[in-house]
């Protein structure tokens, strides 16, 4: 028996004497395909379930282009991304092709999970992002995104895999080219979703890569980096990461405060396609964590106070207004954190740095920055 459909019954007329115009997936059969009718309307046709007793296959159906169809065989587009649309049919078809029943649903959730495909699933295996980061919290949907936060899953991702690829291409690459190196983590966006907020990433072409091993190799060796940093941050296994990495690990996990509450990553930089959650917790963990952390030439210092000097140059500011009077201190940072230090400075808010001070200088490389709530001042 096949899963029930609340709405009412249409007339299948509209689906009668189709013509597939192309089967995008095939197993036993089509099972992902597009067809052209006598109205001239192109169809995409995702199968939901087959009842062999009845012989009937359940279709979830919607109008596309060419453009998405496009789209979903280069990976840009999911299936779930092509049936989540504003036209949405349930077809029931005779194993002949010939139309049997047909519903209007309102749309996408109203079929049972797993009669549809995942949010993620895309056409092709090899079309799984490098990368994909989603932000999770309450009010984030279309239209009500704020720039900090699409800001925070573009640049959040890319910082942590510029410091996984420094660790792993340390004795792999000498001398490589500036501009080259930041291709390998400044990776293309394919796709974004208002899933909460997701942004997914891609490899860039290898063309574009100058580092002495082939890209797939060197994305392999950050992955295994990530899943020993993951394991230990998440399950609290294996060894504690070397301090790179435990900022890489920070930079995917939530703000302390703010509309996000979580952060899930998944695509070919998981293991077993995973999809890993974090959370606050997690960040506070690994915060405390670099808090105990001395180096041979930093000492990592969590301060506050406000930005009263910005060098948007030089990637620099001044804070002053110190616990206990302390001194004003000059801190540089880097472009991921550009857009947090330019909202904190025009605000004039309070504002917690962590980073590495560097003595011979009296400069602190700052890490991570975040205001500090009005109550807890």
């Amino acid at each position: 028996m096949l899963w029930s459909v609340t709405s009412n019954p249409i007339s299948p007329r509209p689906f009668e004497k189709l013509h597939i115009a192309e089967v995008l997936y095939e197993f036993d059969g089509p099972k992902i395909f597009t067809t052209l009718g006598s109205d001239s309307l192109l169809r995409f046709w995702y199968e939901s379930e087959e009842d062999r007793e009845d012989k009937l296959i359940r279709y979830l159906v919607t109008p596309t282009s060419p453009s998405l169809i496009q789209q979903l065989k280069a990976g840009h587009k999911t299936v779930h991304d092509l049936l989540k649309q504003s036209w949405l049919w349930v077809v029931d078809m005779h194993y002949d092709m010939s139309p049997a029943m047909a519903w209007s649903l309102e749309s996408l959730d109203d079929v049972p999970l797993q009669f549809k495909p995942e949010p993620h699933a895309t056409l092709c295996p090899e079309h799984m992002p490098l990368l994909s980061y989603r932000l999770i919290g309450p009010g984030l949907k279309e239209g009500a995104v704020p720039a900090s936060v699409i800001a925070r899953a573009v640049n959040s991702p890319a910082s942590a895999l510029k410091k996984i690829l420094e660790v792993v291409t340390q004795s792999v690459s000498q001398g490589r080219p500036e501009e080259s190196f930041r291709k390998s983590y400044d990776l293309p966006a394919t796709r974004f979703a208002y899933n909460s907020f997701e942004v997914s990433f891609s490899i860039p072409n290898s063309d574009q890569l100058d580092l002495h091993t082939s890209p797939i190799d060197t994305y392999a060796q950050s992955a295994r980096v990530l899943e020993s940093g993951l394991s230990w941050l998440v399950e609290r296994s294996g060894n504690e990461p070397e301090i790179s990495i435990l900022e890489a690990l920070r930079d995917l996990t939530p703000p302390t405060h703010g509309q996000v509450e979580s952060a899930e990553i998944r695509g070919q930089l998981i293991k077993n396609n995973q999809v890993i959650r974090l959370n606050r917790h997690h960040r506070k963990f690994i915060s405390e964590t670099l808090a105990r952390h001395l180096t041979q030439k930093h000492q990592l210092v969590k301060t506050s106070g406000q930005i009263r000097e910005l060098d948007k140059d030089n990637l620099t500011f001044i804070l002053r207004g110190r616990p206990n009077g302390e001194t004003e201190l000059k801190c540089a940072f880097n472009d991921s954190l550009y857009d947090d230090v330019v909202e904190h400075f025009a605000s004039e808010v309070n504002i917690s740095v962590t980073g590495r001070l560097r003595q011979s200088k009296a400069v602190l490389e700052i890490s991570d920055i975040e205001a500090i709530p009005d109550d807890t001042v």
